[in-house]
């Protein structure tokens, strides 16, 4: 299994929560929302980038708005910025079980491995102290990853 299979899976959210967060917002930012979910389910992450920077610049506290920012990031292959925006939204929602995937994608991505591994345990719930399971699928992605096509 591929790692960019992983990410796959995550990019399915983004559209899911950016309509769903779109509709407790005012109508400015949930137009912006939409706007920014479909320049990204057309895979137009620039303008995706753009726009989730200005919903970003109405709610910096919105972990939603963060998390996409992140996964936009991925995208465009710039892991650093999207590491930030990821952590960002899981501190603002520690329940945001996919930004710990993310999150732990990018870390992955920039050769972070300790801390990829961190955080995929996180988002699995896995005690951080006991060793990994193996012959699972999450030992094959995780510690055994093949190279991304």
């Amino acid at each position: 299994m591929k790692i960019l299979g992983l990410f796959s899976l995550l990019l399915l959210f983004i559209g899911f929560f950016d309509l769903k967060s779109a509709l407790a917002k005012p109508p400015n930012t949930a137009k912006l929302i939409v706007q920014a979910s479909e320049a990204f389910a057309s895979r137009d992450y620039t303008f995706a980038l753009g726009l989730y920077k200005k919903i970003l610049a109405l709610d910096a506290s919105d972990p939603q708005t963060q998390f996409s920012l992140g996964c936009t990031y991925i995208a465009l292959n710039d892991f650093l910025r999207a590491s930030e925006h990821l952590k960002n939204a899981i501190e603002l929602n520690p329940a945001l079980i996919e930004g710990y995937f993310a999150l732990a994608y990018a870390y992955q991505a920039l050769g972070k491995k300790d801390e990829a591994l961190v955080f995929y345990r996180r988002g699995l719930g896995l005690d951080l102290n006991k060793p990994l399971p193996r012959n699972t699928l999450f030992s094959e992605v995780v510690l055994n990853p093949s190279p991304a096509e």
